[in-house]
């Protein structure tokens, strides 16, 4: 199949939002050929200029502010808005990205001039909806050709709560990440050691990672008692390396953390500054050990990029990845509770590194936004072809 085959793609979502400039973004870069618009409502000051530079036209809606009357004129409004600008065109493909009930007013029009409609749905879209938006979202799925379901438990859920049937469903929706393509090229040409020294860390330090944001939820009071119960048996040259570069704990929480911390006979790292992606690569591939007991979890991308890079990694049991609680033995170690966690630290610090297996090395590499656009592209242009 030509990998450069012309198609005509509408895209209806938030050209404000930096997933859908990535996803316009890397579909441009591997296919030149093909025609992309936008249909998107004012979200924001200004439209980053890169998106722009990458799609044939965007058609941009100002809606009025908040008030029941407004937003009832502002569907009226974005309706005839999406009528004049659509009437008499005709796209191969049309994406709804981030599937809003409102749409369903838009609907007759998207379904008259798509040859292929995709819905994609993205998470707070669907977990956070009243009954009237799942009424609205079933109907839009209904006229739907395909829907993107994962093989993630939100996707499963998605497809049991709409009744999705297996022919409708698309793996592929989103753009992937650009950090993940960062970390497949980087990954075998730096060592652990490379990367000690790139952060400023003596070469023959053992680093432990403890959460990876400033969030209370991380746990990290937690995680440094713990290590205080086991002080005498872990080594003199263990590093603590804290993630602070977000996450909302504000400025008291953060002082108790480093109180905390200072009081044990480890050597504390809290980085506070923002990271670049490069940044963020050496601090994942210069940890000897990551520790991730948030209470709650959304399939965090951490956990994953660590595991990649060869770090040894505890995780909460509540926290369940589907695409690596499948395997047995599980590849990192799991505490069951907070109380057994000084015993799992010592457990994986003498314990030899777990294997990854092959099958979740290469379904990882799924998530690289080159990899990703190219099979959106091969995808869209199938549609075309049939």
């Amino acid at each position: 199949m030509n990998n450069k085959c012309y198609y005509k793609l509408l895209v209806v979502g938030n050209a404000y939002d930096n997933h859908i400039v990535r996803y316009v973004e890397n579909l441009r870069k591997v296919n030149d050929k093909c025609i992309i618009d936008i249909i998107t409502k004012k979200m924001g000051d200004s439209i980053c200029q890169s998106l722009f530079e990458s799609v044939n036209n965007i058609f941009e809606f100002s809606s009025k502010k908040v008030g029941f009357l407004r937003h009832i004129k502002n569907i009226v409004g974005f309706r005839r808005f999406v009528e004049q600008k659509l009437v008499g065109k005709k796209y191969d493909v049309v994406v709804i990205q981030y599937v809003f009930g409102d749409y369903l007013f838009i609907l007759p029009i998207l379904r008259k001039c798509a040859r292929i409609l995709i819905s994609c749905p993205w998470g707070s879209d669907i977990l956070r909806t009243g009954a009237i938006e799942h009424f609205a979202q079933h109907i839009i799925f209904k006229n739907s050709d395909f829907i993107v379901c994962g093989d993630t438990r939100f996707g499963k859920y998605v497809q049991s709560r709409y009744a999705i049937p297996k022919n409708k469903i698309c793996k592929y929706g989103l753009a992937g990440s650009a950090f993940v393509d960062l970390l497949l090229e980087k990954n075998n040409k730096i060592s652990s050691l490379d990367a000690k020294t790139f952060m400023g860390i003596s070469a023959n330090s053992y680093v432990i990672t403890c959460a990876y944001n400033s969030s209370p939820a991380q746990n990290h009071s937690i995680i440094l008692k713990s290590l205080g119960k086991i002080e005498d048996l872990l080594p003199q040259n263990l590093v603590l390396l804290f993630p602070f570069t977000y996450g909302g704990g504000d400025e008291d929480y953060k002082q108790t953390i480093k109180t905390l911390a200072s009081s044990l006979n480890f050597h504390s790292i809290f980085i506070e500054s923002y990271l670049s992606e490069e940044d963020l690569f050496y601090l994942r591939k210069c940890s000897d050990m990551f520790i991730h007991i948030q209470n709650t979890d959304a399939n965090n991308a951490s956990l994953k990029e660590y595991l990649y890079c060869g770090v040894k990694v505890i995780n909460g049991s509540w926290l369940e990845y589907d695409d690596l609680t499948c395997y047995e033995p599980l590849p990192y170690w799991e505490v069951t509770s907070f109380d057994d966690l000084p015993n799992t630290i010592l457990q994986a610090y003498n314990d030899k590194p777990k294997n990854l297996p092959q099958e979740w090395c290469d379904n990882f590499r799924s998530f690289g936004a080159h990899y990703r656009a190219n099979k959106l592209n091969e995808f869209y242009s199938e549609c075309v072809e049939k």
